[in-house]
C-alpha cells in the first residue's frame, strides 16, 4: 500500500491543478480554490514524510549491482505496454515505473516543502488570482514530482518537459511588466536543450543494449552501465553522450555559459513564484546529472568531471556572487546569488568521491531551503514596498518590519554559509572533497564564499539597517495596511529557520538520507577511476 504514495504524489497535483483551472471558470471562487491548493499542497508535504518513513524501511535490491536502487517502488503489470514488433531490440514489453531512493526523497520533501511555503505567502503577496496561481503551482509540482520518482528514462524526460507550460504561465501572468518576453525566453531556452538531452537519452538506452534488448529501466541501466565501468573503449560514446547532457541540462540549471535568461526572468517574474524557481525548478539539471551522468557515463565523467565541471561550478561560484554585487534589484540579486550556490553542488558533485557526491546532494536540499526562505522574505518586502528596486534611498525597512527583517538578515547569513548553519555543511563537503582532486578548482570555489558574505551584508546593510529615509516607496509602504509579517508567514520562516539550524547543528540526519546512495554513486566513479590510472600508466590511448 505505500507504494501508493508515488503515484499520488505525482497524479494528486496535476488532477487539482486542471481542476482548479476549469472550476474557477464556471463556478469556484479565488478564496474557495485557494484554500483547496493549500489542502492539495499540505496532503502532498505528509504523504512526502510518510514517504521519508517508507523509505527508511525499504531495503532495496543491495546484491543487484545497480547503482539506482530504489527502495520504495511502483511498477505494476497492468502499466506494461507492448512496443511494435518492428523494433528488432525492443524487449517484450516497457514497464512503466516509478520509485525513490534517498536522493529522489530528499528533492521530493524539497518540493513539497516549499510548495506549502509558496502558497502560504502567496496568500499576502500575490494581489490577483491567488487561486490560479495556486492551480499553474500545483500543475508544475506534478512534473517535478514525475521527475523525482521515475524510474524510466522516458518518463523522466515526459516530467522534465511536462513543467513547462506552468512554468510559463507562472513567470507571465504574475510577472512584472515585461514578464510575457521572459516567460517566452526560459521556455525557448529549456526547448532549445530537449533536443541534445533526448540524443543524450537515447545514447544511454543504446549505449546499454544487451544482447538485442533495449531497456529503458534507469536500475536495470545502472547496472549495466556499473558492470561496464572499467571498460575504456566505451569512452568515446560516454563523451558524446556528456556533452549532449551538458547542453540540455546545463540550460535548465544555469551553468555557466547558459545562464543568459537568468536576469529577464528572475527581473521580471513574483519574487514568490521566483522562489519555488530557484529553490526546485533549478534543480531539475542537477538532479539530472545524479540520475543521468554520474551513474551511466562514469568513465567521460571520471575524465572531464573534476576537471572541466568542476571548473565551471567555481566559476559560477566567483561570477554569481561578482554579478549579485552588482545587482540594483532584489530579485535579480538573490538569483544571482542562487547561481552561485548552485556552483558549489556542481563542484561537490564531480569531485567525484563519496564525500563530494554526499556534500552536493546535500547542498542541492540546502539551497532549495536556504534560496526558497530568502525568495519568499524578499517578496513580503517587495509587496509592502512596492518596488524590487535597490537604491541609497530604501534604508531603515528593520524599523517598519522588524520581524520580517530579522528572518530576511537570518536566510541571508545562512546562505553566506555561516558556520552551525546548514549551508556551511554542505560548502565545507563540497570544498574539502575537490581540494582532493584539484585543489586550485577548490580555491577558486573559495572565494565564493568572501564574496557570499560581502553581498549579503551589503545588502543587509543598505537595506534594513542605517538611519530610516521615507522615500515614495516607503511612504507606500507606510500607508499599507499590511504591518508586519503575520501568523501564517511566521510559521513559514520560523519553520525554515528551525530547518536551517537542525542540518547545520546536526547534519548527519540529513546525510543519513543520502548516504547509501552517495555511496554507490562514488564507487562506480571508483572504478572508473582506477581504469583511467591503469590506462594511463600503460601509456593507452582509447579516446
Amino acid at each position: 500500500m505505500l507504494s501508493m504514495i508515488l503515484p499520488t504524489i505525482v497524479l494528486m497535483p496535476l488532477a487539482v491543478g486542471i481542476g482548479l483551472l476549469l472550476a474557477r471558470r464556471c463556478c469556484l471562487t479565488d478564496a474557495v480554490g485557494e484554500a483547496i491548493g493549500l489542502i492539495t499542497a499540505s496532503v502532498l508535504l505528509m504523504l512526502s514524510i510518510l514517504g521519508y518513513v517508507a523509505v527508511g524501511w525499504g531495503t532495496g535490491d543491495v546484491e543487484s549491482g545497480a547503482v539506482i536502487v530504489p527502495r520504495l517502488e511502483f511498477a505494476p503489470s497492468w502499466l506494461s505496454l507492448r512496443l511494435p514488433s518492428v523494433i528488432a531490440t525492443a524487449p517484450s514489453g516497457w514497464q512503466l515505473s516509478l520509485g525513490l531512493d534517498g536522493i529522489g526523497l530528499s528533492m521530493v520533501v524539497l518540493t513539497a516543502i516549499v510548495t506549502l511555503s509558496v502558497l502560504v505567502v502567496a496568500r499576502s503577496t500575490v494581489t490577483h488570482d491567488r487561486s490560479d496561481f495556486g492551480a499553474w503551482t500545483l500543475f508544475a509540482v506534478s512534473g517535478l514530482m514525475l521527475v523525482f520518482t521515475s524510474m524510466d528514462l522516458i518518463l523522466f524526460y515526459i516530467g522534465f518537459e511536462l513543467a513547462l507550460i506552468p512554468l510559463f504561465a507562472l513567470i507571465a501572468f504574475w510577472g512584472d511588466k515585461g514578464a510575457d518576453l521572459a516567460a517566452k525566453r526560459f521556455v525557448l531556452y529549456t526547448l532549445a536543450g530537449s533536443i541534445p538531452m533526448i540524443l543524450g537519452i537515447l545514447g544511454i538506452a543504446g549505449l546499454y543494449t544487451n544482447q538485442n534488448e533495449w531497456t529503458a529501466s534507469l536500475p536495470e541501466l545502472s547496472k549495466r552501465a556499473a558492470a561496464s565501468a572499467s571498460d575504456f573503449s566505451l569512452l568515446r560514446d560516454q563523451t558524446w553522450i556528456l556533452s549532449f547532457l551538458v547542453l540540455g541540462l546545463g540550460i535548465k540549471m544555469a551553468l555557466i555559459p547558459f545562464h543568459t535568461w537568468i536576469p529577464k526572468t528572475y527581473g521580471s517574474c513574483h519574487a514568490t513564484a521566483g522562489a519555488f524557481l530557484a529553490a526546485v525548478v533549478l534543480k531539475l539539471g542537477l538532479f539530472g546529472f545524479v540520475r543521468l551522468a554520474l551513474p551511466m557515463v562514469p568513465l567521460a565523467c571520471e575524465k572531464y568531471g573534476p576537471t572541466v565541471l568542476g571548473t565551471l561550478g567555481a566559476i559560477a561560484i566567483v561570477v554569481g556572487a561578482l554579478m549579485a554585487l552588482a545587482q540594483t534589484d532584489l530579485r535579480r540579486l538573490l538569483a544571482y546569488s542562487s547561481l552561485s550556490h548552485v556552483g558549489f553542488v556542481t563542484m561537490g558533485l564531480f569531485a567525484l568521491n563519496e564525500e563530494g557526491i554526499s556534500g552536493g546532494l546535500l547542498q542541492m536540499f540546502n539551497h532549495g531551503i536556504t534560496t526558497a526562505a530568502a525568495f519568499l522574505a524578499a517578496s513580503c518586502i517587495i509587496s509592502r514596498r512596492g518596488t524590487s528596486e535597490l537604491n541609497h534611498g530604501s534604508r531603515g525597512l528593520a524599523t517598519l518590519y522588524p520581524k520580517l527583517s530579522a528572518f530576511m538578515i537570518f536566510f541571508l547569513v545562512a546562505g553566506a554559509g555561516a558556520p552551525g548553519l546548514n549551508n556551511f555543511v554542505g560548502e565545507t563537503l563540497t570544498l574539502t572533497a575537490m581540494i582532493a582532486r584539484q585543489p586550485l578548482v577548490a580555491a577558486l570555489g573559495a572565494l565564493g564564499i568572501v564574496l557570499g558574505a560581502w553581498y549579503s551584508f551589503r545588502l543587509i546593510q543598505n537595506l534594513l539597517f542605517g538611519e530610516e529615509v521615507l522615500d515614495r516607496h516607503n511612504e507606500s509602504a507606510r500607508s499599507k495596511s499590511k504591518g508586519d509579517i503575520g501568523v501564517f508567514e511566521k510559521g513559514v520562516f520560523g519553520f525554515f529557520s528551525v530547518l536551517c539550524l537542525v542540518i547545520g547543528i546536526y547534519p548527519q540526519a540529513a546525510i543519513n538520507v543520502i548516504a547509501r546512495d552517495a555511496r554507490q554513486l562514488g564507487q562506480v566513479s571508483s572504478v572508473a577511476e582506477r581504469s583511467s590510472l591503469t590506462i594511463s600508466s600503460v601509456g593507452g590511448n582509447h579516446d
